[in-house]
């Protein structure tokens, strides 16, 4: 739109003694821009840039940001307005150029549809070892679905009349308490959208524990059977059809906001485990919620055998594109704000 700058002096009509003449006044709505530089994916910030509260300015690289006594917001002097602004924004939000492109989370509503009879697995498979007990300080000022399961914990160590209060502007929340709040989420989408959809969930720490759709006896795989793909395989063969959604949301939610962390990472057992049992049904799919390394068990990445370790995630990837489904969704470092 270079060419738009052409038009930014527009033709006023004005009398001048006794005749009509043209003057250019200066027509500031309109702006020159350069698409090319949307192109440019290393100058985007996600989400909506910060405005000036009382003229809407916008925060830019020529603003004067500081920390305030105290106070985890800091503040902005509006250098249009001298509004002082008391704002949340990380290093990474504040503009460090002078043109920045901001993405925006598009407005349109999709409109209503009937709920679909897919009837595919989908299975999750979540790492509860040790290390998704580690927490991050993130912006939640909201009630989570972990926050019962949480106090339950405090109150068993500090009595039962330990209220302690969750809801607050940051709060520290584990990466597990993170994938059991996405797939929690995930379940209610699922249940409204695809209520016919057979969902599973497959655990791994020191050993894999099958709670398929919560309603069938939980199955643990442990000891030598971790280093067996054929006993793996022959379990997963023998695991009962699961149910769909509609029928076992309560219990398998249930379930999921039980989970607790601790021990080792048997990624490898758990993830052929799935891919075996996602595989019944074409179009299915697993999904990998982790935040580790494999060190127990097939695929563990302590194999000394490099050219093992790739042939046998190799194998998986290929099994799941011989049956028609994304074998690996996997959800890492998951952030909540």
């Amino acid at each position: 739109m270079n060419f738009a700058s052409e038009y930014v002096l527009s033709k006023n009509k004005t009398l001048s003694d006794t005749k009509e003449t043209n003057v250019f006044q200066p027509d500031t709505n309109v702006i020159s821009v350069t698409f090319d530089h949307l192109v440019d994916s290393n100058n985007t910030h996600a989400g909506e840039a910060i405005l000036c509260s009382k003229c809407r300015a916008v925060l830019s690289t020529h603003s004067k940001i500081t920390d305030l006594e105290n106070d985890s917001k800091k503040q902005w002097i509006c250098e249009f307005c001298n509004f002082e602004n008391k704002i949340f924004v990380h290093k990474d939000e504040i503009p460090n150029q002078e043109e920045i492109t901001y993405l925006l989370e598009s407005n349109h509503q999709t409109l209503p549809t009937s709920p679909s009879s897919d009837s595919t697995y989908t299975v999750y498979c979540i790492d509860i070892s040790g290390s998704m007990s580690i927490s991050s300080l993130v912006n939640a000022d909201l009630n989570l679905p972990t926050d019962q399961k949480r106090i339950e914990r405090f109150r068993n160590v500090a009595g039962q009349d330990y209220n302690p209060r969750l809801s607050s502007r940051q709060r520290h929340i584990t990466r597990l308490e993170a994938v059991q709040i996405a797939i929690d989420d995930n379940l209610n989408v699922l249940e409204k959208n695809s209520p016919a959809k057979k969902i599973g969930i497959v655990t791994f720490n020191q050993m894999v524990s099958v709670i398929g759709d919560g309603k069938i006896n939980q199955l643990n795989i442990e000891g030598d059977s971790l280093e067996s793909k054929n006993e793996i395989k022959t379990l997963a063969e023998q695991t009962p059809d699961l149910d769909c959604l509609s029928n076992c949301k309560n219990i398998l939610k249930k379930k999921l906001l039980d989970l607790e962390e601790g021990g080792a990472t048997a990624l490898g057992p758990a993830l052929y485990y799935s891919v075996m049992l996602a595989s019944k049904k074409s179009g299915s799919q697993v999904i990998l919620c982790t935040d580790g390394l494999a060190n127990k068990g097939i695929g563990s990445l302590d194999n000394q055998n490099q050219d093992e370790i790739d042939k046998f995630y190799n194998d998986i990837s290929e099994l799941a594109l011989s049956n028609g489904y994304f074998a690996l969704k996997k959800i890492k470092n998951i952030i909540l704000s």
